[in-house]
């Protein structure tokens, strides 16, 4: 059977990436070895991780090695040698496993502040891949840290677009196939800003949500930002959507949300955005990701009884993806103020990037109409092989707490068992 231009490109990526010289630091090969060799040992590290920040620091050693043998598999000799050196450190073995959870974390996450973060995002830019900024935590218990949010948002957006002023001009990176595009791209979790948003009283997340995101949308427009609303769980898309066409009608700023595939409404939703673009002329981004709350979806679903509303078979998610990304290069935009949707993929699978970019040949669109946005410290190779093949690429940079941190990547890792979301 000959090969299709979705094989042949695919194909090309993969060839390149194994080219690549990019190797990730020990200890993160570790981890992933660990994911893929000895699963059940690997998810339950990285739920460890996950709950470590919750955990009385005395006990954390203690739980550590519960979960390792709950696991019920071969433990390696290094991760013996580990738990055994933990119970002999005794009280300073909390120091000892932040500073092991701090090593990897380290990889994915760009900086403690946005300050910290700026110079490893111009370094970025220079061997051509940009940035998407995040505050890592998602969600908030009082309107002081919800105010303290919003604030950090609006100090990220400052920051970061004056430091992307000065960037040295990158022919690739500088503009789409529309023209100039915003440097600098920041990612807001409205469950961050307001302590109200997940609540079960739609108009009440929506009443108090909406005036906390405004002030980060002006910023964005006085800044030349782009924002980017991150989409949560499943209860919460329709109040994610319509705090943002809100905004938008209100505000004028470059910037979109994000659609989660596994979720069986999002092709209408996607629909409903073209057509409200087309309706009121405006131009936005929407970034297409697979979904990073599988599994708190489902055991929702099972715990309320409640039928699933999201696809739980990884093939019929990646259909889906595939499907939506049609829609929306259907949708791009024909000239610079024109209405239209303009596409980015959040994924480290390879199929997915190359049947989406080849989607676009097919429709006489160019590369660059095509935004891959893959994760800070993760598929390296991966980001060689499309900065070769010349496509504007962007990582996902969360700025925050170090520890707390993890708990993010942990959710994402835990919620993916294909080989292309690992580092290796």
């Amino acid at each position: 059977m000959p090969k299709t231009e979705t094989d042949q490109l695919e194909q090309e990526i993969r060839d390149r990436a194994a080219s690549s010289t990019h190797r990730p630091p020990l200890a993160v090969r570790r981890v992933f070895d660990l994911m893929t060799v000895h699963p059940n040992l690997g998810r339950a590290m990285l739920g460890f991780i996950q709950d470590y920040a919750d955990l009385p620091r005395p006990q954390a050693a203690r739980e550590l090695s519960r979960r390792v043998v709950a696991a019920n598999c071969a433990i390696p000799l290094d991760l013996r040698l580990g738990i055994l050196a933990l119970k002999l450190l005794g009280p300073v073995s909390p120091a000892f496993l932040e500073w092991g959870i701090g090593l990897v974390a380290k990889q994915f996450i760009a900086g403690r502040t946005i300050e910290k973060a700026l110079p490893g995002l111009k370094a970025n830019w220079k061997q051509g891949r940009a940035a998407t900024v995040n505050l890592l935590g998602e969600f908030c218990a009082s309107e002081e840290v919800a105010d303290a949010a919003r604030d950090d948002y609006v100090h990220i957006i400052e920051q970061y677009s004056e430091d992307a002023r000065n960037y040295p001009h990158h022919e690739v990176l500088d503009a789409d196939y529309m023209g100039r595009a915003p440097r600098a791209n920041v990612s807001v979790k409205l469950s961050q800003i307001s302590p109200h948003f997940e609540s079960n009283d739609e108009e009440l997340a929506v009443r108090d949500t909406l005036p906390r995101f405004e002030p980060i949308a002006e910023a964005a427009r006085d800044h030349g930002v782009s924002i980017s609303i991150d989409m949560e769980h499943a209860s919460c898309v329709e109040r994610t959507l319509s705090i943002f066409r809100t905004t938008r009608e209100r505000i004028v700023y470059h910037g979109g949300v994000i659609l989660q595939c596994y979720l069986h409404r999002t092709a209408d939703d996607a629909a409903n955005l073209i057509e409200w673009c087309r309706n009121r002329g405006y131009l936005m981004t929407a970034r297409l990701v697979k979904g990073a709350y599988w599994s708190q979806e489902v055991a929702a679903a099972e715990r309320l009884g409640l039928p699933c509303t999201l696809y739980t078979k990884k093939a019929d998610t990646h259909a889906n993806f595939e499907r939506i990304a049609g829609m929306l290069l259907d949708a791009s935009p024909t000239d610079p103020n024109g209405p239209g949707v303009k596409l980015s993929l959040g994924t480290h699978n390879i199929r997915s990037i190359a049947a989406v970019v080849a989607m676009a040949r097919q429709r006489g669109l160019p590369d660059t109409v095509v935004e891959p946005q893959l994760l800070e410290g993760m598929g390296g190779e991966i980001k060689d092989a499309l900065c070769g093949l010349n496509l504007r690429i962007r990582e996902y940079c969360p700025v925050g707490d170090m520890i707390t941190g993890m708990a993010y990547l942990s959710r994402r890792m835990m919620d993916s068992t294909e080989a292309d979301n690992w580092l290796r």
